[in-house]
C-alpha cells in the first residue's frame, strides 16, 4: 500500500526511528495557484511556442537518411545499420504515448501508417545505444524502405503527421509539406518542400485568435487548439486540462521550491519518487497486486522567482500553472514520524508518533495532539471515511507564521458477514447441498497496545456454520451434517485484510455433528492473503460482471487434538487421512461494501467414537467415523 509519507527526501531534522516525513499542503495556506492557462506565442510566423515546447522545421523532422548521414562527422559504431532508416524528431511532450504516424497526400489520402507505442520508442532507443549516437531524436525505423514503398514512389506533395485520439480528446502534430527527392548515388531521401509566405494562424475554441496569449481555461470544460506556422507545420488538440494535484511543497536549503505531485508528468525531467518495485519474475509472469495504492509521484525543482509548471494532457495539449507565494514552508518546520506508521487503518482516531523541530509549535482541529518535554509529540490521525484515503492536518506555528502538514492514510473494513450456498461432493459420490453463514472481524490492535509486532493489525477472528439443507445416508447412519468453526488468525505482516498481502498462522475450533457422531477438534495451521494476480485478473475480466477488484485467500488446517473425551484418533489410520481442511477463496467487490463470493475446498474426516457398550458384554462399543469430500460454494457478502 504506497502513500505520501516516503514522498520528501530530506533529512534535515529527522532522527531514528522517526524518519518519515510528513508533506506540507500549500494551497489555501500561503500558496495559490492559477487555473490551467493556455499560453502560445506564433508572432515569430515560422515557430510554435506552446507552453515551454517549440514547433518548427528544426524541433519537428521527419528524415529518410543512413546513420552515418543522420550524425555528420560524429562518432559512431559501425554496428549502426548501413542502409536509410526512418528517423522521427519531434518535442515529446507535444504528443502523447501510442501515436498513430501517417503519411498523408493533398487530398488526404494515407499514404502508409504505423503506430508507435511508448514500449516501442524505448526499445528503438535500447537497440540504438550501442550506435553512439550524439544527435537526440524520438524514434526510427529501419523497415521503412522496405514497408512504404507507396510513400517512396509517390510523385507529389504529402505531409507526415503523429496523432491520436480518445472518445474525450484527440492530437495531432505535422510537418510541412514533403517530397522524395534524390539524394547521394540517387537515393531516395525526405525533403521539405519550399513554401511560399504565408500568414501564420491559431484558432482557439473555434474562433481566430491572435497570435500571442495566455488563456485561463476550465478545468471542467474541453479545450481545442489549432496553429499553422507560415512553413505550414501544424499543431492541435483537444480535450480537458490535466489537473496539477500537489502532494508536497517546500522551500529548500538552495532556495528552491520542491514540489511533489501524482500528476502526469510535466514537460521537464523529474525525478520518479516510487518507481514499481516488481521484480523480473513477478513482470514475466503476471503477478502483480491489482489492489492497491497505485498512484506514481514525481518531483521537481522549480526557480523561486518564476514558479512556474508545464504539464501536457494525457490526450494532448501543453498547460501552464503559475503559483503566487506569499509563504512557503522550509526544510527545517517539516515533522517527521515514526518509521512504521501504518498506512492504513480500521479506526478512527490511530495515534501516529513523531518528533517536533525546536521552536515549532502544534495544534489540530480535528483529533487531539500532545507535545512532551522532549520534543515528541502524539498525535490522533482523523479517518472518517471507509474505503477511501483519508487526510488529517497539523497545524504547524513557528516564528509567527502557520503552516499546514498533512497524514494520509486509507481506511479499511474490519468486518464482513455473507451467506453461501455448497454443493459437496463426498468422496463415496454422495452429493450434499448445504446453507452456510460466515462472519470475519479483523482487530486494529489489541486493548489500545500499539505494539508493531504482536498487535497492531496482526489479529483477526472468523466464524462460520454450515448445515446439509436435507438429511442424508452415509453407511448405516442417516440425518443432517452440521458444522461450526472459529479461527483466531494472526498476520505475520501488518496491513489491512482485502487490501494488504499476507501470509499468516492460524488456530481453529472445529465442532462437528452428523447421527451419532459427534466431535470438538482444535487445530493449527496458516492462511494466505491478496489481491488476485494480474494475470488471473485479466482473465476473469473477460467477463462484464468481474470487471472489479478481486481478492483471494488460502487456508490450510490440520486438526490434531480432539476435545471430546470419547472421540480419538484411529490406531495405525491408512496412509493420507486424518481431519483437516484445504480451503480457496476469492470475492469480487462490485461496491466498496458488497461483493461477490466463490470457493472450493476439500475437507477429511476421521475419528474413532465410543458410544455405549457391546450387547452381553462391558467391552466399549468403538464406531470409526470416515468421509471425506470435495466442495464448491458461492454466495453474497457485505463489509462494513
Amino acid at each position: 500500500m504506497g502513500g505520501v509519507l516516503a514522498l520528501c527526501v530530506s533529512a534535515e531534522a529527522q532522527r531514528d526511528p522517526y524518519t518519515q516525513p510528513l508533506p506540507f499542503r500549500v494551497l489555501g495556506a500561503g500558496v495559490t495557484m492559477t487555473p490551467p492557462q493556455v499560453d502560445y506565442d506564433l508572432e515569430k510566423q515560422d515557430t510554435l511556442k506552446i507552453g515551454d515546447q517549440a514547433v518548427n522545421r528544426e524541433t519537428v523532422k521527419v528524415e529518410l537518411l543512413t546513420v552515418r548521414e543522420f550524425e555528420g562527422s560524429g562518432a559512431y559504431n559501425d554496428d549502426a545499420p548501413e542502409g536509410p532508416v526512418l528517423i522521427v524528431t519531434y518535442p515529446e511532450a507535444l504528443v502523447p504515448a501510442n501515436a498513430e504516424v501517417e503519411f498523408i497526400t493533398r487530398a488526404g489520402q494515407v499514404l502508409h501508417a504505423f503506430s508507435v507505442t511508448s514500449e516501442d520508442i524505448k526499445s528503438w532507443k535500447e537497440k540504438s545505444k550501442p550506435w553512439k549516437l550524439k544527435k537526440n531524436f524520438q524514434f526510427l525505423r529501419a523497415d521503412f524502405v522496405r514497408t512504404a514503398a507507396r510513400v517512396l514512389e509517390y510523385q507529389s506533395a504529402f505531409r507526415v503527421c503523429l496523432g491520436t485520439s480518445g472518445e474525450m480528446s484527440y492530437t495531432r502534430l505535422c510537418t510541412g509539406e514533403m517530397e522524395i527527392a534524390a539524394g547521394r548515388a540517387g537515393a531516395k531521401r525526405l525533403s521539405l518542400l519550399p513554401v511560399l509566405a504565408r500568414p501564420a494562424r491559431v484558432i482557439f475554441q473555434q474562433d481566430d485568435v491572435g497570435l500571442k496569449a495566455k488563456v485561463a481555461v476550465d478545468p471542467k470544460s474541453p479545450v481545442q487548439f489549432f496553429a499553422e506556422t507560415a512553413e505550414g507545420f501544424t499543431y492541435e488538440f483537444g480535450g480537458y486540462p490535466e489537473p496539477l494535484i500537489l502532494t508536497d511543497f517546500v522551500e529548500t536549503k538552495s532556495g528552491q521550491i520542491q514540489l511533489v505531485s501524482e500528476s502526469v508528468k510535466p514537460t521537464v525531467p523529474v525525478i520518479d519518487v516510487n518507481p514499481d518495485q516488481d521484480g523480473l519474475v513477478t513482470r514475466v509472469f503476471m503477478w502483480q497486486q491489482t489492489i492497491g495504492d497505485f498512484r506514481k509521484y514525481w518531483r521537481m525543482n522549480i526557480a523561486k522567482e518564476a514558479p512556474t509548471v508545464f504539464m501536457p494532457a494525457k490526450g494532448g495539449g501543453i498547460y501552464r500553472y503559475d503559483f503566487t507565494l506569499e509563504k512557503v514552508p522550509t526544510e527545517d518546520q517539516r515533522l517527521y514520524i515514526y518509521k512504521r506508521s501504518p498506512l492504513g487503518t480500521y479506526a478512527n482516531g490511530p495515534t501516529i508518533q513523531g518528533i517536533v523541530p525546536a521552536g515549532v509549535k502544534l495544534s489540530s482541529k480535528e483529533l487531539k495532539v500532545s507535545v512532551d518535554k522532549d520534543g515528541e509529540f502524539d498525535w490522533d490521525v482523523q479517518a472518517l471515511h471507509r474505503g477511501e484515503h483519508n487526510q488529517s492536518e497539523l497545524l504547524i506555528d513557528n516564528k509567527g507564521k502557520r503552516y499546514k502538514a498533512y497524514y494520509e492514510i486509507y481506511k479499511g473494513f474490519p468486518r464482513e458477514i455473507s451467506a453461501r450456498m455448497s454443493g459437496l461432493l463426498g468422496f463415496e459420490g454422495k452429493f450434499i447441498l448445504n446453507g452456510e453463514l460466515a462472519f470475519n472481524y479483523w482487530f486494529e490492535d489489541i486493548f489500545g497496545w500499539p505494539n508493531y509486532w504482536l498487535s497492531r493489525q496482526r489479529w483477526g477472528a472468523s466464524a462460520k456454520a454450515f448445515q446439509s439443507l436435507s438429511e442424508f445416508k452415509f453407511g448405516r447412519s442417516s440425518g443432517t451434517m452440521k458444522s461450526q468453526t472459529v479461527d483466531l488468525k494472526y498476520r505475520l505482516s501488518p496491513g489491512l485484510w482485502g487490501r494488504d498481502e499476507s501470509w499468516g498462522g492460524l488456530m481453529s475450533y472445529d465442532s462437528f455433528e452428523y447421527d451419532i457422531y459427534k466431535a470438538d477438534k482444535l487445530g493449527f495451521g496458516f492462511f494466505w492473503a491478496r489481491s488476485m494476480p494480474k494475470i488471473f485478473d485479466e482473465l476473469f475480466n473477460l467477463l462484464p460482471f468481474m470487471r472489479y477488484p478481486k481478492w483471494v485467500d488460502l487456508e490450510f488446517v490440520y486438526y490434531s487434538m480432539f476435545l471430546n473425551s470419547s472421540v480419538a484418533l484411529p490406531i495405525n489410520p491408512p496412509e493420507g487421512q486424518g481431519n483437516w481442511a484445504l480451503n480457496f477463496h476469492g470475492k469480487v467487490l462490485w461496491t466498496k461494501n458488497f461483493f461477490g463470493e466463490a470457493g472450493f475446498g476439500i475437507r477429511q474426516y476421521d475419528w474413532t467414537q465410543t458410544s455405549g457398550v457391546l450387547a452381553g458384554t462391558n467391552t466399549p462399543a468403538t464406531q470409526r467415523f470416515l468421509f471425506g469430500l470435495f466442495y464448491g460454494t458461492a454466495g453474497l457478502g457485505y463489509s462494513f
